[in-house]
């Protein structure tokens, strides 16, 4: 006699900390217009079986699967969230949406959350690169979605956070702020070093290929100052952002 299938079984319960999920022009994964939520492709797939579980699982990790899947991936650090949103798309065209996924745990069965690499050995799936990756079937209701911003948006909150932080040093743009009132001729001295000119940080990070960023590695080896429009000392009537380079800065 058979064993009983039960889809629980292969769960790995509702994480308590928050989950990010990446969207973007090429995303299966849509937002309901009615509810808010986030639904997958194939809302009507049924899983009955292991077997139909592990067709399911499989299509959804093939890369090159064109068939709608009946999963919502989401990443447990926001770290590697970043990471894979990166090369997606323009950074305005690609989104990055904070969920707390703890509201699932009541009631019990609304939704069903697997740990993708844990089902991957379960199944005997080819799971490489499924870390911190979960997977959930069919949707994501609308009250766990905490913020949505786009990566261009997150890359201009890193900058302007302050201090320099292992944030803005990890998306190579270091963030030095500048009084111009306490500052003696601060435009002339940045105008005086080599460097190159960008209007936003934004900019910066789009103009840099991935190659050429990896020289700026140290904090020490890349400023950035804003030349603040209510300033008495800026005369430029918006914002500027000078990226000094390390060979540049040494000429």
């Amino acid at each position: 006699m058979a064993a009983r299938f039960e889809l629980s079984d292969y769960e790995c319960g509702v994480p308590t900390d928050p989950a990010w999920r990446v969207t973007y022009a090429a995303s299966q994964t849509l937002t309901d217009r009615v509810t808010g939520d986030l639904v997958a492709a194939n809302t009507e797939y049924a899983i009955s079986s292991k077997n139909g579980l592990r067709g399911a699982a499989g299509r959804h990790f093939n890369t090159r699967s064109t068939r709608p899947s009946c999963f919502v991936s989401v990443f447990l650090k926001e770290k590697r969230a970043r990471a894979w949103a990166k090369g997606r798309g323009h950074p305005n065209e690609v989104w990055i949406t904070k969920i707390d996924l703890s509201p699932l745990r009541l009631p019990p069965g609304e939704a069903f959350i697997f740990n993708a690499i844990k089902l991957g050995e379960a199944l005997d799936l080819y799971s490489r690169g499924l870390d911190d990756e979960l997977i959930v079937l069919h949707r994501i209701p609308r009250r766990c979605l905490v913020e949505k911003r786009s990566l261009s948006q997150i890359y201009e909150d890193d900058t302007l956070e302050g201090p320099v932080t292992s944030k803005s040093i990890q998306n190579m743009i270091v963030l030095v702020p500048i009084d111009l009132e306490e500052t003696t001729n601060p435009t002339t001295r940045w105008r005086n070093t080599a460097m190159r000119y960008f209007k936003s940080p934004l900019e910066f990070t789009l103009h840099k290929d991935p190659d050429d960023r990896k020289r700026l590695i140290r904090v020490s080896d890349v400023q950035i100052a804003y030349h603040n429009p209510e300033s008495r000392a800026s005369t430029y009537g918006q914002d500027y952002v000078y990226a000094v380079f390390p060979e540049e800065r040494n000429s």
